[in-house]
């Protein structure tokens, strides 16, 4: 394999691993309801990966030497796009939602 595309595939296989190995046992064995105010952070995060994903894709994509894999790299950062663009607009509403909750009110 050529070692650039070993070097991505190694760090993009560390990043799996990292996610498996200490964010997925915890999420598991979480009982406690998350925080409101650490719900948006977390869809933050999630869309953080999903745009480091993106930006693999849109930045190796134009490299394939087939139509088919341009076009699917093509697709896969359309969608990560999409997908970091709808779990952002989550992340704004939950962020508002829970500053509005801890606003003081005009009685308190």
């Amino acid at each position: 394999m050529d070692p650039d595309i070993a070097a991505m595939t190694r760090a993009v296989g560390e990043a799996r691993t990292q996610i498996r190995e200490n964010a997925l046992p915890r999420a598991r064995t979480r009982r406690a309801d998350v925080p409101r105010p650490d719900e948006a952070a977390l869809l933050g995060a999630l869309a953080d990966l999903l745009d480091t994903a993106r930006e693999l894709a849109e930045t190796i994509g134009p490299r394939m030497t087939t139509p088919d894999a341009r076009a699917s790299y093509g697709w896969a950062g359309r969608r990560l796009r999409e997908q970091a663009e709808n779990l952002r607009a989550d992340e704004r509403r939950l962020a508002a939602d829970a500053a509005d909750t801890q606003a003081p009110t005009a009685a308190g």
